[in-house]
């Protein structure tokens, strides 16, 4: 049962490298602001 797990996890990291990827190229091309607004929220908390 422990299989499981760990391959969730590795589907888990998989997809959210997509993510990431597609956050990028988004921001690249213009479609999303630079910022969003949890980076906004991620940011003010560390001040």
């Amino acid at each position: 049962m422990d299989v499981f797990g760990i391959i969730g996890f590795i589907f888990g990291l998989s997809a959210f490298s997509k993510i990431i990827k597609l956050e990028k190229k988004l921001k690249d091309s213009g479609i999303i602001k630079t910022e969003t607004e949890s980076e906004k929220n991620t940011n003010s908390n560390k001040n």
